[in-house]
């Protein structure tokens, strides 16, 4: 969640960054949590954009964390939509779209992260469902003021100003 969502983003010149997300990753790492990346991007599956121009953004949203002095450890992308266009990405149900947990399993998995001591940050509900069935105890709910209240119990609403320390809250509790 270190860029607004606008559908489908896959022109750098048409990416918004979030300034709030993106200072918390060399906050990370600088007390050695891992960061990542786990996105659904059914527009590759769709045919919208292909794999070049999904990396497009992620050298965006890399320069502007290194910027910042921090790094982003993995990304993992899911193409995998009932409704893709692409053949190959065509799948009723994939165990790594969101809201399911196979990208952050994957994710623990090769990177030996412990999920029972981490955190999501999401700006969808299928991010905090993805994080519950995998395990994240710490489920951050990030929108305006106007989306906050759409949470549900498995997650921490908080709006995009209060993100640093809804994190920090939800560490030390």
């Amino acid at each position: 969640m270190l860029i607004e969502d606008s559908g489908y983003p896959h022109r750098p010149e048409d990416v918004v960054l979030i300034p709030e997300a993106l200072a918390l990753v060399p906050a990370a790492n600088a007390r050695g949590v891992a960061v990542g990346i786990v996105t659904n991007q059914s527009g590759i599956g769709r045919g919208l954009f292909d794999w070049p121009a999904f990396s497009s953004v992620q050298v965006l949203i890399d320069k502007a964390v290194q910027a910042l002095g921090g790094h982003i450890d993995f990304v993992l992308a899911c193409p995998y939509h009932a409704d893709a266009a692409v053949l190959r990405y065509r799948r009723e149900a994939h165990d790594w779209r969101k809201p399911a947990p196979g990208m952050i399993a994957a994710s623990a998995h090769e990177l030996g992260l412990d999920l029972a001591r981490s955190c999501m940050v999401g700006d969808r509900i299928s991010d905090m469902e993805a994080a519950a069935a995998a395990g994240i105890p710490h489920r951050l709910l990030v929108g305006n003021a106007d989306r906050v209240d759409q949470g549900d119990v498995h997650c921490t609403p908080v709006p995009r100003s209060g993100l640093a320390a809804a994190l920090a809250q939800s560490f030390s509790a």
